[in-house]
């Protein structure tokens, strides 16, 4: 209920700065990461221990929108090209 209030605009805004701060976090993994449950995907910050794929998990698909909505609709064949990659 509360993410629902938060106008368009501003997660427009926040889904490129979240998408390269995810990307960022996840290259931090391969680095810094700390073993946890068998596999390395977890990154100690100080007093936290985060997992950024569930950070990548609300990015994506911001960023995918924010993409996709640079341009009219019906999107071009490069368009979705340049989505999927």
């Amino acid at each position: 209920f509360v993410v629902a209030q938060i106008p368009p605009r501003a997660l427009s805004r926040f889904a490129v700065p979240a998408f390269i701060a995810g990307v960022l976090l996840l290259i931090a993994v391969l680095v810094f990461g700390e073993m946890g449950k068998g596999a390395q995907r977890w990154l100690d910050i100080g007093p936290l221990t985060i997992q950024p794929s569930e950070i990548m998990k609300l990015a994506m698909p911001l960023m995918l929108a924010w993409y996709m909505n640079q341009r009219p609709i019906p999107p071009s064949i490069y368009r979705l090209f340049g989505a999927l990659v």
